[in-house]
């Protein structure tokens, strides 16, 4: 379960930066 949450925080930080760009 943490594993799943901690992989969602890292792609939602990838949209935020792709998003910044």
């Amino acid at each position: 379960s943490v594993n799943i949450f901690g992989g969602f925080l890292v792609t939602r930080r990838m949209l935020a930066m792709f998003q910044k760009s």
